[in-house]
């Protein structure tokens, strides 16, 4: 921009001297002409004012009938504007979160591993010192009833006396004999005290026995340790 106005100054200085050779009519503006018609002299302190003014940024619009300077701001076609008005789209997405979310799923568990299938427990193994100590429960049970006295008796076996059943250590379990064995004794009671099974009695003999079913004699399996409550 600023070489194109000093070459437009150096125009206008020349311009007059040439249109005076070549007998053109005077284009120039009134300011122009004055300047030329003071002579030559003035030329040079015409070049330092305007380059002056160039070089302090201050420009005079100067015209001829040739053309005159366009103005910058009226050179846009129509409908443009020379300032951007509205700022460029920011085309550049942001980036997207490259974080992925944090994985809540519960980690499976590794399956169990199975147990191997567990024995079944064995019953417990009764000897004779338990047999008798059943029976020394038993026995001082019934003794202790006062309705009857009960008489022990050697006597009484499975064949000449009576019992109520036959409870079996070896398919249940001890403190189940023992309390099959004491409602048999209460039972006992009932049929020697209460009338309506015949005289009530006031004693009694009785007897507690355990022996073994061999070869199943009485159903229950061959080796089972029975009990029994003999009374007569």
């Amino acid at each position: 921009m600023k070489k194109f106005l000093i070459l437009f100054c150096a125009l206008l200085l020349f311009l007059p001297a040439a249109c005076g050779r070549n007998g053109s009519p005077d284009l120039s503006t009134p300011e122009t002409s004055a300047e030329a018609s003071a002579g030559i002299s003035t030329s040079g302190s015409s070049d330092a004012a305007t380059s002056a003014s160039f070089e302090s940024g201050a420009t005079t619009p100067e015209s001829s009938d040739t053309g005159t300077v366009p103005d910058e701001s009226k050179t846009l076609p129509t409908g443009t504007n020379s300032r951007q008005t509205n700022p460029p789209a920011n085309s550049t997405n942001p980036p997207a979160n490259s974080t992925a979310p944090p994985d809540n799923t519960t980690p499976s568990q590794p399956p169990a591993t199975s147990k191997p299938p567990e024995d079944p427990p064995k019953p417990p193994v009764y000897t004779e010192a338990d047999y008798n100590a059943i029976i020394a429960e038993i026995k001082a049970y019934a003794e202790n009833r006062t309705s009857i006295k009960f008489i022990w008796s050697d006597l009484l076996t499975m064949d000449n006396a009576g019992y109520h059943g036959l409870p079996n250590l070896t398919r249940h379990s001890r403190d189940s004999v023992i309390k099959t064995l004491k409602y048999h004794v209460d039972l006992t009671v009932e049929f020697a005290t209460d009338p309506k099974y015949g005289v009530p009695s006031e004693s009694g003999h009785y007897r507690i026995i355990w022996f073994v079913d061999t070869h199943n004699v009485w159903g229950f399996g061959n080796g089972d340790i029975l009990f029994a409550f003999l009374y007569g």
